[in-house]
């Protein structure tokens, strides 16, 4: 009796078990790029001058603003433990042609070399960096009539971000940025 019992209980197993398979899904997608080819143009240096800093300083931070066809020039502001600035100017990149309208890609942060900051107990952790990168046109036209068969500019402003307990020194490094003549 036990033989057919067992016999049973595993037929009855059998007879319910559900084999499972893995199921899934697969897709085709299709992918597009459009690559465009640019040309490189010459920019002056964004310069932000002579700052001047107290020893010890909290984060402190320049700013250089673009040319303004308004007759803005160059405004420079500053905050934090910097005591003054001199002599910054946005740098200016001349276009190859005259451009209807335009936008400016540029990154997010840009580090710099040449001197370092940092809380007390790490001094030497932190660089001065830019952010806040943005370009105004100059209507070199507007300006100087003549200067139309040479294309317009954009100048380029930022803020330069100094770390507390910065040491000072000379800084440096290289902003890309990417400028898009847009049909109006």
């Amino acid at each position: 009796m036990r033989k057919y019992f067992l016999l049973s209980a595993v037929a009855l197993l059998s007879a319910n078990t559900v084999i499972a398979a893995e199921q899934g899904e697969i897709a085709n997608m299709q992918v597009t790029a459009n690559v465009s080819v640019v040309s490189e143009v010459n920019c002056s240096t964004l310069d932000f001058g002579n700052i001047y800093i107290r020893a010890n300083n909290k984060p402190s931070s320049v700013t250089v603003g673009a040319y303004s066809n308004s007759g803005d020039n160059y405004p420079i502001r500053w905050d934090g433990d910097v005591t003054g600035a001199t002599g910054g100017k946005a740098g200016r990149c001349d276009l190859s042609g005259i451009y209807e309208g335009y936008s400016v890609l540029y990154p997010d942060h840009v580090s710099l070399t040449g001197g370092f900051g940092g809380p007390s107990d790490d001094p030497n952790s932190e660089e001065a960096y830019i952010t806040n990168l943005y370009a105004e046109y100059v209507d070199r036209h507007a300006i100087d009539p003549d200067m139309e068969k040479y294309g317009d500019s954009i100048d380029v402003g930022g803020t330069l971000n100094i770390p507390e307990n910065f040491s000072g020194g000379e800084l440096s490094g290289t902003i890309t940025i990417t400028i898009i003549n847009e049909p109006v």
